[in-house]
């Protein structure tokens, strides 16, 4: 009596195994594995491949970003420290310095 219930459960299961078919490949598999099988893999395929992974361009764009705020916070650092240059005062060559463009037709000649 005790087994009947346990028997039942093992009938039920056989019975299904009765109904089960052998897995079909859908109508394009081998075509699909086929063409993947044929196609060249050059190295820029790869390299892109490799650079599109979500992690690879994440930490691309992380290490741009820590060098850009690194520029920023040594720049601003940089324009804290106050100088010890003395003004210079121009002398007179500077001031007469000839500019000419060659777009101007008047002489030029000193």
């Amino acid at each position: 009596m005790e087994n009947e219930p346990i028997n039942k459960k093992v009938e039920e299961a056989l019975e299904s195994l009765d109904s089960i078919r052998r897995a079909s490949a859908g109508p394009f598999l081998f075509g699909r594995i086929e063409s993947r099988m044929k196609e060249e893999r050059s190295l820029w395929n790869r390299v892109s491949g490799f650079i599109a992974r979500p992690m690879v361009a994440l930490g691309c764009i992380f290490i741009i970003l820590l060098m850009n705020s690194m520029v920023i916070f040594l720049s601003a650092r940089a324009e804290n420290i106050p100088s010890k240059k003395t003004p210079e005062l121009a002398t007179a060559d500077e001031y007469s310095q000839v500019n000419s463009d060659i777009y101007e037709f008047e002489n030029t000649k000193p």
